[in-house]
Formats: C-alpha cells, structure tokens, sequence
C-alpha cells in the first residue's frame, strides 16, 4: 500500500485537479505523475513533510512537484519545469527549492541510480507486481564510502561530518484481495486495479477514482434553442465571431484593446446590422452606448491577451442594463457574445426573461444605475472569477449566477473555434460543469 503522507498527497491533487475540469490541461503541459519514482525530501520546513513526484511526458522528464504537508495537514504544491532550470530562472518554493537544487532534483530523477538498497527486492533489482518504491535523502548507511556513487553528498563544514544520500525503499502491495488494497489508493478501499503493474495512481487516468464517487451523469437531454441553431447557420454572425477569435499582428486577439460589434438586427442583414465598436488601448473595456429608443439584438466582442476567458463583470452589468431599461429588441433572445486569447468564444443569452428580469434587479437596480448594486456584484465577481484557467472561470461564473438564483434566466454557451457551434453550459450543486445535450429542433 502506498505511504500515508503519499496517500493523502495523491488524493488531494487528483481532487483538486478533477474539480478545476483542470486534469487534462496538466497531462498536455507536462505529462502524467510518475508517483512510483517519488522521493520525499528531508530538507523541508520545521514540521512538514514534502515529496516530490517526477512528471513525465512521451518518456521525457518534464517537471517534479513538490507536495508539501504543513503540521495542520494543508498541502502546499508547487511545480518546478525542467525548462525554466534550462534557462535559467528560478520558481517560487515555499520550501526554498533554488535553482542548483531543483537541477539535482531533475538529474536524480532523470538517472534513477539505485545509491543504496535497503529492501530484498531492491537489492535484486526486482519490481514486484504492485511494488511501489521511493528515495529518501538521509545519512548514508554504514559501510558506504563516498566513492560509493557521485549522488552522495557531505554535509557538514569541512567535510568532516556524515555523508547524505539516497536511499532505496520498497513496500508490497498485496493485490490479491485481504485488505491491502494500494491500489485503491488508501481510504479504506479495498478494490485492485485490473493490471497490478499500473496502479491508477501512477498517472491521472483514469479519472474516476475507485474509491470516490463517481462524476454525475450527464444532465438529460431538452429542446435545442431555435435562435442558437439559427446563429449556428447565420453567416454574418460567424464570420464575425471568427474575426473576433482570430489572433495574429492586427487581428482582434493580437491587439491591446477590445474590438466589436453592436448588433441592431440579427435577422435581416444590411449597412447598419453590424456597427463596429472599439475600446481604447489598454483599457478593458468598450464603451458601449444606448441611444433614446434604439433597440439591440446583442452585443459580440473580444477580449485582448491578459484579460478574463469569460465575461467581464462590466460585460454581464451593460447586459443587464439594455434588458432591464427596455432596449433589447428581442427579450427572448437578447445575446452576448465574446473571445478571448486563451479561452474558447463564448455566448450568454436570456433564458427565462422574468427570472432574468429578478437577476437585472438584483445587480442594476429596477433603474439600471444602482451604484450600490453594481459596485457589489462587482466586487463578489472579481473575488470569484480572476484566475488565468478558463475551465475554473467558467465554472464560478456559472456558480456565481446559481447563487443569484438566475440559472435559468442567463445561459451559458461554449463555442467550437469555428463559431459554427454553441453547446449550453451549467454547473451541478456540486460544482461539477457539464454540457447540456440537446435534440435538434425542426421548423
């Protein structure tokens, strides 16, 4: 069975990697934990613990992870990139892991000298079925000399002291039943994986834990939106989302300053259906006008690198304010559109206009210019939403609408590159996001 302090450091990562929706961005980056090849360092802070787990990507080393448990049993990560040591740059360590250090951490790593055995299996070089195996930085046994290995180190001013250096563990997991059950992962399961060798703690697949519950399953399937199968098939609609998506010298993404369009009539294209709207450099914003007595089909627009992969608060306020001060064309329908530079486009719409009408209240005022209100709802998105993972974002802005109780009167889309499809988006009671499908309707 795996160590205790391993244990809790292998379940605590998958979970708060499975609840960001963030598991599959890690493997892409940096490959999947190597858990068998940890090595728990004794250099740590007064009262800690910290392992480090070795990431490998296509059989390259690519990172480790120092996992730190703090006395009150917190666990603190942190990631040190074998590209930042090549070039360089130093990460931040809550331990003090500096540069040479995190270089030593990659090449013990990378090399897996076996410096001392102190397990039978060990000694003959054997990986049991389900054996799982780690390094510990301490005072070298007796008998061993420094000419030993060259991992070995001296520790004490003038060289006069003990000698440090990696020691060999092992422990066996029993996979065939009788309560050992590491595979499981700890927690009292007792359920073996189906190939011994593998364990599923070894890397992040599968995702389902078997000691845990498993995801919920998918919400059930409703009606298509009409509208949103119409934007599906509107030209003018996508080939403008896919301007605003696109990147490169120039084009929206490319800019430091947000570009648009507001949207007069969604349904009958002429000269004054798309009125192209820009912000000023650097600023966050476009400032978006509502003339006495016009109406507005939606608004589309683009966020530059560096601001948020979902809707500003600004974004979901002015949205508001065309609704609640009577200047959507279309209350059923009115619509908001955006991109982002490392994020997929995304769409807010009406659902149920009474209930969005209750959410406008909520953060507007019946007037549209509450300040208190505004300054609020402000203050409670930035407090929720401000982090550089679009799936995290994306996530709180969906349970932050939930907890205006407005689920059902602002909907979600995620859009495909090609602006071409919009799946509605919503979030469980248990923050778990998922796609809503739904059966295409026919006019």
């Amino acid at each position: 069975m795996l160590p205790g302090e391993l244990t809790i450091i292998v379940k605590d990562l998958q979970q708060q990697l499975f609840k960001r929706n963030f598991i599959a961005n890690f493997i892409q980056w940096h490959g999947n934990p190597q858990w068998n090849k940890a090595i728990k360092i004794k250099k740590t802070n007064p009262g800690c613990v910290t392992i480090a787990i070795p990431t490998f990507k296509d059989g390259v080393l690519t990172a480790f992870i120092a996992a730190t448990i703090t006395p009150n049993n917190k666990i603190l990560f942190e990631i040190h990139r074998s590209s930042t040591v090549t070039n360089g740059l130093k990460e931040y360590s809550y331990i003090g892991i500096n540069l040479p250090a995190s270089k030593f951490y990659l090449s013990l790593f990378s090399s897996r000298k076996k410096v001392v055995a102190k397990s039978k299996s060990a000694e003959n070089n054997v990986m049991e079925p389900c054996e799982y195996c780690w390094w510990e930085w301490d005072i070298c046994p007796g008998g061993f000399t420094s000419s030993s290995d060259s991992t070995s180190e001296n520790m004490a001013p003038g060289g006069g002291g003990p000698h440090y250096c990696w020691n060999y563990f092992c422990e066996i997991d029993d996979c065939n039943g009788g309560g050992g059950g590491g595979g499981g992962g700890g927690g009292g399961c007792t359920i073996c994986p189906p190939e011994c060798p593998e364990p599923f703690w070894y890397s992040f697949f599968p995702v389902e834990d078997p000691c845990g519950p498993p995801p919920p399953p998918p919400p059930p399937a409703e009606p298509c939106s009409q509208f949103i199968q119409f934007l599906e098939s509107d030209s003018n609609f996508i080939n403008r989302m896919k301007y605003l998506n696109s990147t490169g010298p120039g084009m929206p993404l490319g800019l430091q300053n947000e570009v648009g369009y507001e949207i007069r009539d969604i349904t009958q294209y002429n000269s004054t259906s798309y009125i192209p709207k820009a912000g000023s450099t650097s600023q966050p914003t476009i400032d978006w006008d509502l003339p006495a007595n016009s109406l507005q089909a939606g608004y589309i627009h683009s966020h530059y690198a560096d601001l948020n992969s979902i809707f500003s608060p600004w974004d979901v306020i002015f949205f508001a304010q065309t609704f609640i001060l009577n200047h959507a064309k279309d209350s059923l329908n009115l619509f908001f559109g955006m991109t982002s530079s490392y994020g997929v486009p995304n769409l807010m719409k009406v659902g149920n206009p009474a209930i969005f009408r209750i959410f406008c209240e909520k953060i507007v005022g019946t007037n549209g210019l509450d300040a208190v209100k505004i300054d609020k709802f402000q203050e409670k998105f930035y407090n929720k939403i401000n982090t550089e993972n679009p799936d995290t974002n994306e996530k709180e802005f969906l349970k932050l609408i939930k907890e205006y109780g407005a689920e059902n009167g602002l909907l979600l889309y995620q859009g495909n590159t090609n602006c071409d499809k919009w799946t509605k988006r919503k979030v469980d009671n248990s923050g778990y996001v998922s796609s809503v499908p739904c059966t295409p309707v026919v006019e």
